[in-house]
């Protein structure tokens, strides 16, 4: 039993979360616990359903995402949220209630600030560039976002590689968390496939942003 015990971290999440069919709006309320940790994998177990064993980068049926692990801590993404936990330690989340504009983002183990988000209400992959001047997305997302690159103004950018070529548009709408901003300025590099979208300062510069080791939060200003 010890050896078992010794194997096996623990921690666990309780999580209320607002329901669009519960009476009168009530938040249906939910348990992951993070049952095991196996070198890159992680066992989880939602709703006291069976037990999920996934990888880093895999999402369960129930929309739980496991992002990273770094024994005993392991971080998941619930909703567009990340949530690091700890062993032995119970994080209370609210999801559907945090209105107030904030979110948290965590360095993975690249040091990239990375997060999920929607451009325009379709889902997209982030990665925080404080040295972005605008939002840049790649040819291929652009086309699967819909966005009409006939009414999208040329012009050239300087990068590492040298001068791009690039398309400026104007997104209806960008949300990473609880935060969604409207008309944000974005680059489309064209004949270029990024392989995550780049959070550039058009939209960063309208939050407050904090830094602290490997976790940052932004706030909505306006």
């Amino acid at each position: 039993m010890n050896t078992i015990k010794s194997a096996i971290f623990c921690c666990w999440l309780t999580a209320l979360a607002a329901s669009a069919w519960a009476n009168e709006g009530e938040p249906a309320e939910h348990a992951l616990a993070v049952s095991g940790i196996f070198g890159k994998k992680a066992v989880l177990v939602i709703d006291n359903g069976p037990p999920r064993t996934l990888s880093i980068g895999q999402t369960s049926p129930e929309g739980v995402k496991l992002l990273a692990i770094d024994a005993p801590v392991v971080t998941v993404e619930i909703d567009g949220e990340r949530l690091r936990l700890r062993l032995g330690e119970q994080v209370v989340q609210q999801e559907g209630r945090n209105t107030n504009g904030e979110v948290s983002i965590y360095a993975d183990d690249k040091g990239m600030f990375s997060t999920d988000g929607q451009i325009n209400g379709q889902p997209i992959k982030f990665v925080v560039d404080t040295g972005a001047t605008v939002v840049a997305i790649g040819q291929s997302d652009a086309q699967r976002l819909k966005i009409d690159l006939k009414r999208a103004t040329p012009a050239h950018s300087q990068t590492a590689g040298g001068i791009r070529e690039i398309s400026m548009v104007k997104l209806n709408s960008i949300k990473v968390g609880s935060i969604q901003l409207h008309n944000v300025d974005a680059a489309v590099l064209k004949d270029d496939d990024l392989p995550y979208a780049l959070l550039g300062a058009s939209f960063l510069r309208r939050t407050e942003m904090k830094r602290e080791g490997n976790h940052m939060q932004l706030k909505k200003k306006y």
